[in-house]
């Protein structure tokens, strides 16, 4: 009635961060964070892209933005509906979970390039590497069972989600490993230092000739 009345009985949600629990179960709102940690997490990885220039960290990123694409097309392929008890913000086909599929894309990739690429040599950074494996694991088995317990996805949909984000977490990581072996991101990283170090350069330049143009 008062969606009637106030006139957005006709208008969208906007459900990126969304999420639906019964806030008379202990695990509902915990379980509801959870999910949104691919979000979270995929922010992040912009923010690093942007703040470090890093082709390694782009591979990443961009990496995951095709995982996400695969992931929206398998689903119109499939065309799986979510389950009858799902909350009626969860709308769209649920076959594969993109959350389950994200997660197990994204630790797994983590797990890959701290494994085979990153040195830990002393006490604390093996204690670094064993959080971060540790909490990889940990998402791969909460952000699904939190799409259960929320309604959103069955147990079918984050399994078969799972499974896809593992294959082309391998995937990526193979193709990672050529682009290291073969210094591609090397190549490539000192192409961007220079460019940005170009752009820095001709920026100085230009503020100095207006404080001259201001002076005189």
């Amino acid at each position: 009635f008062f969606d009637a009345v106030m006139g957005w009985a006709d208008r969208e949600l906007i459900k990126l961060t969304c999420e639906s629990y019964d806030p008379s179960t202990v695990l509902g709102k915990p379980l509801a964070l959870i999910s949104l940690v691919p979000i979270l997490t995929f922010v992040a990885l912009v923010a690093l892209v942007i703040s470090t220039r890093s082709v390694r960290c782009c591979f990443v990123t961009g990496s995951l933005c095709a995982c996400e694409v695969v992931n929206q097309i398998i689903k119109h392929l499939l065309q799986h509906h979510r389950p009858a008890t799902a909350h009626p913000f969860y709308t769209g086909y649920g076959m594969p979970s993109n959350h389950s599929q994200f997660t197990a894309f994204l630790a797994v990739s983590i797990i890959w390039v701290l494994q085979r690429h990153v040195a830990f040599a002393s006490a604390p950074g093996k204690i670094v590497k064993a959080i971060l494996f540790a909490g990889g694991l940990a998402m791969v088995v909460l952000v699904p069972v939190s799409r259960v317990y929320l309604t959103a996805h069955s147990v079918e949909q984050v399994a078969v989600g799972t499974g896809i984000g593992v294959v082309l977490a391998i995937l990526a990581g193979l193709c990672y490993d050529w682009c290291e072996k073969w210094g591609v991101f090397a190549h490539v990283q000192d192409f961007v230092d220079r460019l940005e170090a170009g752009v820095k350069h001709e920026l100085g330049l230009r503020y100095h000739y207006q404080i001259v143009l201001k002076a005189d």
